[in-house]
């Protein structure tokens, strides 16, 4: 039975209660998404890198739906949104299966000092999103590099090992000895590069002798990125520098005379040894065999045998030495006392003139002793310039002499002092000014009979430029100060030219920018850099930016932009030359492509094809190449038949013709794009399919498109 009305109660009835249901038991919402990525990821530069991201929905991936998104800091790097992919240069992300499955990583071709930071990973699944974080962490191990030194014996001298080319920036370093670690080595401060890794020299100083000459030196480096210490080994070559003794007597006229000139302690045995008279050298000497001291040294005479004549008495003889342990020749004057006997004499007017002189000479004495006692010492000398090398460079033992030569008292003193730009001028005063040689010089002395030498050895610096140093020969109770002071010291250093790199930062962006580094050069004057490339042109460029190290030298860094169009060829060459002080070689750097950072792969399109293909009419197909560097590519279209396994390459015939469009830039201005095209004249056969293979600098392989199949 049906009661009136109730039919509508009860619509109503089961309306309230299914308002009441919903608010009770809301509807569940759309699946929601989870990301997970690792807190750090780690990376060698220059080899590939992969950055874990997944995720998770609630039920299946559903591609339409989803969006994937890669940051670097602010920058994006690859996305994925809803069927379409795309990537910077070297980024790629997961194919769309990997992408269904939950992986959404990113793969990084080949990693740069300029990809590590904190990247982002964003995935959005229908209206939900969520994301996850990893900081890329970079690691570059170092390199060696140990200039070989000569070593002098008794001769302060530096060891360096230059390390290079790593990151971090913490390395521990140390110098070894014969296996022993050695101390009182320094370090220089990291230095970052271009690149972004770090450079560091470690310096050990020492005082070798010949028993150094069997030891291993080695430059030992532990660094997080190497899987155990890297070491490179040196042995010192150790030289010992002669001296030179010569005996002096008298020469008679007419009567045959030798001169002796002994050079000792010298090491290797070779040597260079001659007599010279007024500069001219002298053929004829006679040189024993080398003979071989009890400590390694050698020793040999060299002996000069003459009749002298009256002309003789004013020449001035010398022997000079060249060997591989000086720096510069070394020389010793002496003037030849020469007696003249006449031949119209007969003994007893030689007696009584003997009797003369002997009676002269005493009362010449006596006059003397009665001169010095009233006015001080009275004597005849002369006092040379002070003498040294042509050019002084940083860090290398230069050697400066200053002689007096006549009569002089034995005991004279000889003061070298370091004259600064607030003293350049000797002052009047008659006290000696207080010594104030730097730490580190050496002095030494060579006396005869009637010369006395000084030599001041000393490794320049920074804080030498332009100062001058005085030598004073002093004798305070005779009242002798006797002042020579040397031209001013200019002080330099030829820079240490790094290789050529391409910056990563392109401004403006259709120029590429290649920099050259020029470190520990001094003074601040840049030497002239020229640039050119394959030999189309020599342009310079003057340094962009001059850097202060802390040793007082300085770094330079200088940049030249080429047009990025200019640069299609693979086979590009770009060269930097600098050249330093007249008469010595230029530094000359040479790169040819791939240069880091600089190269980019194409991303080649699929191939675009007619969507209907009319029989006998004619069809074209074309592929779009985009974002390589170079622009330079290989294009080649191929034609596989039905049932073939076998693709033949086509060229233009009456059947097709192959097009190429020339390479432009992109508007990134870094990279080139341009488009390939087969027209088909007669297309007639079905089933057959068409390859567009694309090959370039950076790749391996080819990368190759196929057409659908006709």
């Amino acid at each position: 039975m049906t009661v009136p009305g109730w039919t509508g109660v009860s619509a109503l009835t089961l309306g309230v209660v299914g308002l009441l249901l919903s608010l009770l038991f809301p509807r569940q919402p759309s699946p929601k998404v989870q990301v997970t990525t690792s807190p750090s990821s780690w990376a060698r530069v220059g080899s590939g890198a992969l950055l874990h991201c997944r995720f998770t929905v609630e039920g299946p991936v559903a591609l339409h739906s989803l969006r994937v998104q890669w940051y670097l800091g602010e920058v994006k790097v690859a996305w994925y949104d809803q069927g379409r992919s795309q990537a910077q240069p070297g980024a790629t992300l997961p194919s769309e299966k990997e992408l269904q499955s939950g992986d959404a990583s990113l793969s990084l071709a080949m990693v740069t000092t300029l990809d590590k930071g904190m990247y982002k990973c964003i995935v959005w699944h229908r209206k939900h999103q969520h994301q996850g974080k990893t900081r890329l962490h970079l690691l570059v191990g170092p390199t060696i590099s140990i200039p070989r030194p000569q070593a002098v014996a008794g001769v302060e001298t530096s060891l360096l090992c230059h390390v290079a080319g790593f990151f971090p920036m913490d390395v521990d370093i140390v110098w070894l000895r014969d296996g022993q670690v050695q101390k009182g080595f320094i370090h220089s401060s990291p230095q970052r590069k271009l690149d972004g890794t770090f450079i560091l020299t470690l310096t050990y100083t020492f005082t070798p002798d010949l028993h150094d000459s069997g030891s291993i030196f080695s430059c030992h480096v532990y660094h997080e990125v190497l899987g155990q210490s890297l070491q490179e080994d040196i042995s010192l070559d150790i030289l010992a520098a002669p001296t030179i003794s010569i005996p002096r007597q008298p020469a008679m006229v007419d009567n045959k005379t030798s001169l002796l000139c002994h050079v000792g302690g010298f090491f290797p045995e070779d040597v260079d040894v001659a007599w010279l008279r007024d500069g001219q050298v002298l053929e004829g000497s006679n040189r024993s065999s080398p003979q071989r001291n009890t400590d390694g040294t050698f020793t040999l005479t060299l002996t000069y045998t003459f009749t002298p004549a009256r002309s003789d008495v004013s020449s001035i003889f010398s022997c000079r030495v060249h060997h591989a342990a000086l720096a510069q020749p070394l020389q010793e004057n002496v003037l030849l006392v020469i007696l003249v006997q006449s031949r119209d004499v007969d003994q007893t007017r030689t007696l009584i003139i003997a009797i003369i002189m002997i009676a002269g000479t005493v009362v010449i004495i006596i006059i003397s002793r009665h001169t010095n006692r009233s006015k001080g010492w009275a004597v005849s000398y002369s006092i040379s310039e002070v003498a040294g090398p042509e050019r002084y460079l940083l860090g290398q033992e230069m050697t400066l002499r200053c002689s007096m030569e006549g009569t002089f008292p034995e005991d004279v003193t000889i003061k070298w002092e370091w004259i600064h730009s607030e003293e350049r001028t000797v002052p009047e005063s008659d006290q000696p000014q207080s010594p104030s040689t730097p730490r580190g010089c050496r002095v030494k002395e060579e006396r005869a009979e009637t010369c006395l030498t000084s030599f001041l050895t000393f490794t320049p610096t920074v804080q030498d430029d332009g100062v001058r140093v005085r030598c004073c020969f002093v004798h305070e109770a005779k009242q002798i100060r006797e002042e020579r002071v040397s031209p001013e010291i200019r002080v330099r250093a030829q820079p240490q030219v790094s290789e050529i790199q391409a910056l990563p930062e392109w401004d403006p962006r259709d120029k590429v920018p290649f920099a050259v580094q020029l470190h520990n050069f001094y003074p601040r004057e840049v030497p002239p850099i020229q640039w050119g490339w394959d030999g189309a042109g020599s342009w310079r460029e003057d340094p962009a930016q001059i850097d202060k190290n802390a040793d007082g030298t300085f770094t330079a860094t200088s940049v030249w932009r080429v047009p990025s169009r200019s640069l299609t060829r693979p086979e590009l060459r770009v060269r930097v030359c600098v050249q330093h002080g007249p008469g010595e070689p230029p530094s000359e750097r040479r790169e040819q492509l791939p240069f880091p950072g600089l190269l980019r792969p194409p991303d080649v399109s699929e191939i675009s094809q007619p969507k209907s293909k009319a029989m006998g009419k004619g069809v074209t197909l074309s592929c779009r190449i985009a974002g390589h560097f170079p622009g330079e590519l290989s294009v080649t279209w191929l034609r596989r038949g039905k049932g073939e396994d076998t693709a033949v390459i086509l060229r233009d015939s009456a059947e097709c013709r192959v097009e190429h469009n020339r390479a432009v830039l992109a508007l990134d201005g870094k990279s080139f794009q341009q488009e390939t095209r087969l027209i088909l004249l007669m297309p007639k056969d079905q089933g057959v399919e068409y390859i567009c293979r694309v090959g370039h600098l950076t790749l391996e392989t080819p990368i190759e498109r196929s057409s659908s199949k006709w």
